[in-house]
């Protein structure tokens, strides 16, 4: 008897842990994550307003109000709240531009570039039609994680030297066989790793790193806990370019840095040179890690979505005629129509469930073709529409940024 009371109380206990567990696991949401407010691929998108599903305007942190004269709009990372007229917001010359690339801050056209709108026939060279791409397959193997590390003015003196280190992560891509690769600049920059705390901490670069994917798609352990070894995947990368202020904008313009690691002869991607006038809805890919911790191992995942317009963020020098300043692809896709495939295994990733970090750098895929790299991005949960949505800093600006700066590979 006291064999079969003892059981009993065993297969009790046991039996509520695990109802318990399954309490806990119907309550997260569909991600897998515990809910939160979603990331934003840059905190400092304020101001820049969407397109909704029914045609009406939405702002970044607006909870969907729309106020004509007077918008308030939260900083996506202190959560302020930054009031912004809408004359200021309209100050990129929506109006004037029926016809030609529409900036971010308009939602009266989504026309992209239109040639007949050129006046240079070096505007009609520096243009390709998306039909005359050819197919071309992906390599997993050109897309890269990077990891830039950096320490506060304390680092070396520190008993707690891993207090005195932070790291930011994004994904990258190789454009050339010996081994120059493109990411997003602001994965670079001091005010990413964090701003300056009440001991007055402030961040200095110390340098980039960055890992291949490889054709298993093997996780990849970003940040080592102290003391371990580094992992021998990643290698130390040279920073060749990085736009100045000017050009950067505040991320809003060109926002894009150039990297040379050592290698000959590996797998990678050349750039599409010229301005791609892309069909309505066609079918955009875009690889990267956007893991949402450092301290656990990266994996690749997949963004599909379809081309919406070509256009610009307000603060950029973009003025809707074609030239180096910014422009930006926007791609979107239904949260409702990929939900069924979240966290499925591909050839090409793990299908994302939502836009977030990480994805700074992706590059992103038309037929096969290297279009650009992500920049910057908003998921369905936070605009409230159930779109997520990723903007591409064109290939053209790329190519052309380069060729400014006389710099070839």
């Amino acid at each position: 008897m006291r064999k079969i009371i003892i059981f009993s109380i065993i297969s009790f206990s046991v039996f509520s842990a695990l109802l318990g567990a399954l309490i806990f696991l119907a309550q997260r949401n569909f991600s897998g994550l515990e809910p939160r407010a979603p990331d934003v691929i840059l905190p400092k998108d304020r101001g820049i307003k969407f397109d909704t599903q029914n045609g009406e305007e939405m702002s970044l942190g607006s909870g969907g109000s729309n106020n004509e004269t007077l918008k308030e709009e939260k900083d996506m990372v202190s959560g302020n709240v930054i009031s912004k007229s809408k004359e200021e917001e309209m100050k990129s010359g929506a109006s004037a531009l029926p016809s030609g690339i529409q900036p971010q801050s308009s939602s009266s056209s989504r026309e992209i570039l239109n040639p007949a709108a050129s006046s240079t026939n070096e505007d009609f060279d520096s243009i390709i039609e998306s039909q005359n791409l050819v197919e071309k397959e992906i390599d997993i193997r050109t897309v890269v994680l990077v990891k830039c590390t950096f320490v506060s003015q304390y680092f070396a003196s520190s008993s707690q030297p891993w207090n005195e280190k932070r790291f930011t992560l994004g994904s990258g891509v190789v454009v050339s066989s010996n081994g120059y690769l493109l990411t997003a600049a602001h994965i670079l920059r001091p005010e990413e790793a964090g701003p300056s705390d009440a001991a007055g901490r402030v961040w200095k670069r110390q340098g980039c790193e960055v890992a291949r994917t490889d054709l298993e798609q093997t996780p990849i352990p970003a940040v080592k806990i102290w003391g371990m070894l580094d992992d021998e995947r990643f290698a130390p990368a040279e920073i060749v370019f990085e736009p100045d202020g000017e050009e950067y904008r505040g991320a809003e313009g060109i926002d894009f840095a150039l990297l040379k690691i050592k290698e000959s002869g590996a797998p990678f991607v050349s750039l599409v040179e010229k301005f791609i006038k892309i069909s309505p809805s066609a079918k955009i890919v875009s690889l990267g890690y956007p893991g949402k911790e450092s301290t656990v191992p990266q994996s690749l995942e997949r963004f599909d979505g379809e081309f919406v317009q070509a256009t610009f963020f307000p603060n950029s020098s973009c003025d809707g005629s074609l030239k180096p300043c910014g422009l930006r692809y926007e791609m979107r896709r239904s949260v409702l129509k990929y939900q069924k495939d979240f966290w499925k295994k591909t050839p090409l990733g793990i299908v994302s469930p939502y836009a977030r970090k990480g994805f700074s750098g992706a590059p992103a895929f038309l037929k096969g073709n290297l279009i650009g790299i992500i920049t910057h991005g908003i998921s369905g949960q936070e605009s409230g529409d159930n779109w997520d949505k990723m903007f591409i800093l064109t290939s053209y600006d790329i190519s052309e940024t380069l060729k400014a700066h006389s710099i070839s590979f």
